[in-house]
């Protein structure tokens, strides 16, 4: 029979109800408290230079933030394993393969300040663009109909920043070599009661969680952004 001792977990996690005159009586309560599902940012590196040089003709620079105002979801963020099976006689044995990241799908509101649908729209084009039918390319523009192509490659590091329950940032889940594979407006429908919104579906190469202000951590993985 196993043997079960919680004497140490019990021990470790006192109910300590209050530190006097400092926790009012909150001790208990915050300490198993968990970062909110809905306390985050997110943050897409580069998306208002897919055009290079001629943001101030297109508005496709960020100043406000407004893709990261607009984001109202972001799906599932991780990574798996794939197993490698090996038969031994009457047996199967399993060891890790070759590893492979997954996708994620942020969901953004259609805001009418600042165009997140241009700038979105801009980007997935740098992944395929249906004008000139040309795979992970700058986006090409007409200017005063001069045309002009943009700089900026189709990849971008996108970080979801977790924040704690005073909204201060934590930990940041980075996606390196990020791109949108699926953009998707939403439907629209007179009968409903909501806001418009776009999909757009991401694939990343890896992704790397790490406490905020993690230098150490950020210094060795900054050659992949």
């Amino acid at each position: 029979m196993v043997n079960v001792d919680l004497s140490d977990f019990f021990g470790e996690t006192g109910r300590v109800l209050d530190v006097a005159g400092a926790t009012a009586g909150t001790e208990l309560f915050h300490r198993y408290d968990s970062y909110r599902t809905y306390g985050w940012l997110v943050r897409i590196n580069g998306v208002g230079g897919v055009v290079g040089s001629i943001l101030a003709n297109t508005g496709l620079s960020d100043p406000d933030n407004v893709l990261t105002l607009a984001a109202k979801q972001v799906g599932q963020i991780g990574y798996n394993v794939e197993d490698i099976m090996v038969d031994r006689v009457n047996d199967k044995f399993y060891y890790p393969g070759r590893p492979a990241t997954e996708e994620t799908v942020i969901t953004f509101d259609n805001l009418l300040k600042g165009d997140a649908a241009k700038a979105l729209f801009n980007w997935m084009r740098t992944t395929y663009d249906p004008i000139t039918g040309t795979h992970s390319t700058s986006v090409i523009s007409n200017i005063a109909g001069q045309a002009i192509q943009g700089g900026g490659g189709f990849k971008r590091q996108v970080d979801v920043v977790l924040l704690d329950n005073t909204r201060k940032p934590q930990w940041v889940a980075r996606l390196y070599g990020c791109y949108p594979k699926n953009w998707r407006l939403a439907e629209f429908n007179y009968g409903s009661n909501e806001f418009h919104s776009i999909e757009v579906t991401l694939r990343y190469d890896m992704v790397g969680y790490f406490r905020n202000g993690d230098s150490a951590f950020e210094d060795i993985l900054a050659p992949l952004g």
